[in-house]
């Protein structure tokens, strides 16, 4: 497939819930009615937790449309949680949040885009509560509930701010016409109301300085499967699953991109008996990276340990785990080190890698290319969760032949603290490198 947002202006963020499924499939068809779903503006649709028959037709009647990029997941995670998870993998110019509140007509889309192209300075629109209002207040002000325009830059300076106070960057903010209303279906005076704090500033996980404590997630485990490749991912599940450390202290986040029906529902079977946290599934394949941005968002841990599923481990791993944690703390990434020590040589191999960072943010250029890099090898680490989420990693533009390098070089330019995975626990380890699956990779 390809990647969503390339070369459109729009990417519409649509939540349903399972209240009412007859008026979020009503939704559902209004929105691909309308023009030029899929090529000129991109549709992606989450789903909390929808009942058996439901996903059973959203699978045979909806996720098969190439139109629209459906996520689902087993448990209610709300609106505001899948909207920041969807914010993060936009490639468009600008993002409009919608609910199943909506009754929109077949041009409101049309209209969305007609006012982009009026509007070009606008950076966040949305319906005002109440005559007294003030345009210069967007940010704290209340919006109508699923009905907020954002230019995709302005998310993208905020989230990094990481602060609890008004951001620093500058806003030019309007509000939708009563005709906008009308179009969307919306009525802003009788429905609830959007806090744009509330979902811009997401609260960070556990900080570098603060210690660890006993009665809090330690560890969120997210794994990316793709394809029918049972042997691999249920390998690795029953590998993690078993060990008798998985309590409170550890949650489990599973990215399935176009997983079999068979597979899917051999780890919906995990999930009902309780095993596994979280599974987010994307019929289609939203690559390796796409998915690894939605499950670190959702972890709530301050640790994440993210995994392929050609790897698994042996009995006992996860105390050792638990363990070094605790231990180094704090620390931005652990793994099986590897330095690549002809950094020249590969440069001049993968010369788009060295243009692609010199770009970032984060990159400032106080490596000769001749030095060695250190990175986690194998697709296996261990990262601090805000580290990953304040240097927005995987990034969207990433190649997956690039990522573990980029990681260590993005630790190693931010003076971070990477760290080798003690020997007794690397001993339990088993990486299976297989050749790569789907674009780009797969998942």
């Amino acid at each position: 497939m390809n990647v969503p947002g390339q070369g459109k202006k729009l990417t519409v963020c649509l939540h349903l819930t399972a209240e009412d499924p007859q008026r979020s499939l009503s939704l559902l068809d209004a929105l691909l009615a309308s023009p030029g779903a899929g090529k000129s503006w991109d549709l992606l649709v989450a789903f909390d937790a929808p009942s058996y028959d439901m996903r059973y037709l959203l699978i045979h009647e909806y996720q098969r449309d190439h139109r629209a990029v459906f996520f689902e997941s087993t448990e209610v995670l709300g609106a505001y949680h899948w909207w920041r998870a969807m914010l993060t993998n936009i490639r468009t110019e600008y993002v409009i949040l919608l609910d199943d509140s909506l009754h929109p007509s077949p041009t409101c889309i049309a209209s969305i885009l007609e006012y982009i192209s009026s509007n070009p300075t606008t950076t966040v629109c949305g319906f005002k509560h109440s005559e007294s209002d003030a345009v210069e207040g967007i940010y704290q002000s209340p919006l109508k509930d699923g009905v907020v325009l954002l230019r995709t830059s302005y998310y993208r300076e905020i989230e990094f701010l990481q602060s609890s106070e008004a951001p620093a960057v500058g806003a030019t903010a309007s509000f939708f016409a009563s005709s906008m209303a009308a179009e969307l279906g919306a009525m802003p005076d009788t429905m609830g109301h959007l806090d744009l704090a509330k979902l811009l500033l997401q609260p960070p996980p556990i900080s570098r300085d603060e210690g660890l404590k006993d009665d809090r997630l330690l560890l969120s485990i997210c794994i990316c499967t793709y394809g029918d490749h049972p042997e691999l991912i249920l390998r690795c599940l029953k590998s993690v699953l078993v060990e008798p450390d998985l309590n409170h202290e550890v949650e489990i986040i599973l990215g399935c991109n176009s997983v079999s029906d068979t597979v899917m529902r051999e780890i919906d079977r995990l999930h009902r008996d309780g095993k596994i946290s979280t599974i987010i599934r994307s019929p289609q394949n939203f690559n390796k990276a796409g998915m690894q941005r939605f499950t670190f968002r959702l972890a709530r841990a301050p640790y994440i340990l993210s995994l392929d599923d050609d790897m698994y481990f042996s009995y006992g791993w996860l105390g050792l785990m638990k363990n070094t944690i605790r231990k180094s703390h704090p620390f931005e990434v652990a793994g099986r080190l590897h330095a690549l020590s002809n950094r020249t040589l590969w440069s001049g191999q993968k010369k788009p890698y060295d243009t692609y960072c010199q770009k970032k943010r984060w990159w400032r250029g106080k490596r000769p290319y001749g030095l060695e890099v250190v990175f986690p090898a194998g697709q296996c680490f261990l990262a601090r969760a805000r580290f990953l989420i304040e240097n927005d990693y995987p990034d969207l533009d990433m190649r997956i032949d690039w990522d573990d390098v980029l990681l260590g070089d993005l630790v190693t330019q931010l003076d971070g603290t990477q760290i080798w995975f003690p020997d007794d626990l690397m001993k339990m380890i088993t990486i299976d490198d297989i050749p790569s699956r789907g674009s780009h990779g797969g998942g």
